[in-house]
């Protein structure tokens, strides 16, 4: 971006100022000379808007430098909440996998209980593949909490790799 500063003009003058002029009595011009005033001087020009403008083509740049400076520190903080984010859903998904093979580990029990049952003739075979069927959904469970936990462990090693 261009940014012309527009600085004061200043101008020097001199000027002299007769006491009387008068065209019927030159005489009289002749003998007052030492009543003349000669002035000499300067004048100062400025525009004032190009004057604002620049302070405020100045004041922007400040800002930008000061949002600039503050950026990194901003990133930085996101990126730790993040990775504390992260941290914590790894964290619940490692929580809810526990639960869940918990859970798998008493359907498989049920399920070897239902077996000794059908083998005494206590249970139908129905009854034994719906706790069949129980146990294999829970497997598969298992297997997406596995999943999930190793995706949250993949995302926090790339969001710490990052820094």
């Amino acid at each position: 971006m261009f940014m012309s500063v527009c600085l004061p003009k200043v101008d020097l003058f001199a000027k002299t100022d007769y006491a009387v002029l008068s065209e019927s009595n030159y005489d009289k011009a002749f003998n007052d000379q030492r009543k003349d005033k000669t002035f000499i001087g300067f004048t100062l020009t400025w525009n004032l808007f190009d004057g604002f403008n620049t302070t405020v083509v100045v004041n922007t740049a400040a800002q930008r430098i000061v949002s600039a400076q503050a950026a990194p520190d901003i990133t930085l903080k996101e990126q730790r909440k993040e990775v504390g984010d992260v941290m914590r859903l790894l964290e619940d998904s490692e929580e809810d996998l526990l639960i869940e093979r918990k859970h798998l580990d008493l359907l498989r029990m049920k399920l070897d209980i239902s077996r000794e049952k059908v083998r005494l003739g206590r249970m139908n075979v129905v009854a034994f593949k719906a706790n069949e069927t129980e146990r294999d959904v829970q497997k598969l469970d298992v297997e997406r909490r596995v999943e999930q936990v190793a995706y949250y462990m993949a995302k926090l090693l790339l969001q710490r790799g990052r820094k």
